[in-house]
């Protein structure tokens, strides 16, 4: 389901609010470490986690699609301002 082909840019992961971890691959299960999170075409995250908000409560956003090019940069931007190399080991 979720190991689909698509550009770069487009591709997401999935944040679980609710247990705070990544949705696995496949969207089977959660994983803590980014690094095993299952990549997602933007358009099957976004299909995915509306989903989920139908089950949740009014005003929740329990699942969250993020690109994983936004979520390297943020990466990128930490280890840059702090000096501190420890999230370089996901990738």
């Amino acid at each position: 389901m979720g190991q689909q082909r698509a550009p770069e840019d487009e591709i997401c992961v999935i944040w679980c609010q609710q247990i705070g971890a990544w949705w696995g691959p496949d969207a089977r299960g959660y994983v803590t470490q980014l690094k095993d999170a299952g990549r997602f075409p933007r358009d099957v995250a976004i299909r995915l986690c509306a989903g989920a908000v139908l089950a949740a409560e009014a005003g929740e956003l329990p699942e969250m699609p993020v690109r994983l090019v936004d979520v390297v940069s943020i990466i990128t931007g930490y280890e840059m301002m702090t000096g501190n190399r420890t999230w370089g080991q996901w990738r």
